[in-house]
């Protein structure tokens, strides 16, 4: 079992520059992304959890359901159509990570001492390490998993073909940064479908166009653009090369 959460970045920029009227929209339109992403992903295996304001949290039994959850959010909201304006825009960063034991995402208690009509929400060990690795400093859309998660039955379940060889979208990439030990990049966005592929690269590019203005969204902009540079990198060197572009020093990654 594991946890997916999710959270909606910039939302304090969009208080500052909207107020309440543009924070609520923000909130509704990440809450249609997560209950499409789970019309598609199949909510049957979703134990627990919950969208609050610009969180999602779900307690998912196996982990290919987590991945395809998580994707299936991202590629909706970073495929958005014309989100040119920045309200429009949105940005998600998310983690998965191992749970051990079924239980409760988070627990209302009585406070200490008890007071009339107020409880406190405790959170489960294992949810408050899924907050801690989302919020362990890494910029970009991206999604972290504990390394826990990853296993040859979890690799063969999401490879990807290219040509005679596999892709695995579940790795360490070597010149994005990290904070935390022991997670990977879950790189949602490939794909073996060169259309598509062709799609994300323009959205990509036309994204961080649109960031240029806004440093705190550049940021963010421009670390997603260099997963897609490494996710690229990773493609061509699986691809087929042709007789005028052989390089026999050029690395092959698996």
């Amino acid at each position: 079992m594991n946890i997916v959460y999710l959270d909606l970045l910039g939302t304090r920029k969009k208080w500052e520059r909207g107020g309440r009227a543009a924070v609520q929209a923000a909130f509704s339109r990440f809450e249609d992304l997560v209950t499409r992403g789970l019309a598609e992903a199949g909510s049957e295996g979703v134990l627990d959890g919950g969208i609050e304001a610009d969180s999602a949290a779900c307690l998912c039994a196996d982990e290919p359901l987590a991945l395809r959850l998580s994707r299936a959010v991202l590629t909706a909201t970073f495929l958005a159509q014309d989100p040119s304006e920045e309200p429009n825009r949105l940005w998600i960063r998310g983690a998965i990570v191992r749970v051990l034991e079924v239980g409760p995402l988070r627990t209302p208690a009585p406070m200490r001492p008890p007071v009339e009509r107020l409880s406190v929400h405790r959170y489960s060990a294992p949810f408050l390490d899924a907050i801690s690795l989302e919020r362990s400093g890494f910029k970009g859309m991206r999604v972290l998993i504990d390394e826990a998660l990853v296993d040859d039955v979890l690799r063969a379940a999401v490879r990807i073909p290219v040509g005679e060889r596999y892709l695995i979208p579940i790795r360490r990439l070597d010149h994005s940064e990290y904070r935390a030990t022991s997670c990977q990049d879950w790189l949602w966005m490939l794909t073996e479908d060169e259309a598509m592929w062709s799609r994300y690269m323009q959205q990509m590019a036309t994204r961080l166009r649109w960031a240029a203005k806004d440093p705190d969204e550049f940021l963010h902009a421009a670390a997603t653009q260099v997963v897609f540079n490494e996710c690229e990198a990773i493609r061509s060197s699986l691809r087929p090369l042709g007789p005028t572009s052989a390089n026999p020093s050029r690395g092959v990654r698996r």
